[in-house]
Order: structure tokens, then sequence, then C-alpha cells
């Protein structure tokens, strides 16, 4: 199945959000959500829960990781994940620098 590229983002988010609920047992039910650089702020109707978009981006890494099989093709799984990121739209994070000695 192929997602029109329009509508990647709104999927990426979505799947990123509700996966983000579901493993810290968030108990919050949104319907609408608005997005920038800062924060993911999530609407049920009555009330807002924002979750700054670095704790997103970092999630959506553990469930690439998490859903990565070393032993396959790691070409095509790279690849997949870098549409899937880039999908996201937002790089807040930075990788950890190595200490020169």
């Amino acid at each position: 199945m192929t997602i029109p590229v329009e509508n990647q983002q709104s999927y990426v988010h979505n799947y990123v959000i509700e996966h983000y609920i579901y493993t810290n047992k968030v108990q919050f039910e949104p319907n609408l959500y608005s997005h920038n650089n800062v924060s993911f702020s999530l609407y049920d109707g009555k009330k807002e829960y924002p979750i700054p978009t670095s704790d997103l981006e970092v999630h959506l890494y553990k469930i690439l990781a998490d859903s990565m099989n070393i032993q396959s093709h790691y070409t095509d799984q790279k690849h997949q994940s870098e549409l899937v990121i880039a999908a996201f739209g937002y790089s807040t994070t930075v990788p950890m620098g190595k200490i020169h000695s």
C-alpha cells in the first residue's frame, strides 16, 4: 500500500502520537492536534495535552530501531526509515558527539 505524499506526515504523526500515548500510559484520547518545532498539542474537545516535539522525535527513533531486523536487507530498511523521518517533518534533536582524546 502506498500512502499519498500529501498524507504521509499526518499518518506518521498520528502513529507516533498514538504509540506515545499507549506506551506511556497517558490517560488522554485526542481527536485533534496541532504542531510546531517546539511541541505537539493534543486536544480532546475539552482539554489540551502538550508533548514536546523532541520527545516525539526520540520516540519515533525508538519505534524505528525496534522495528529493524538486522539480519534483513539493511539498505532497504535504512531507506524506509529515512522516508518516515522525513515525513515526520522535524529535526529538533542532535546526535551525541564523540569525545576526542
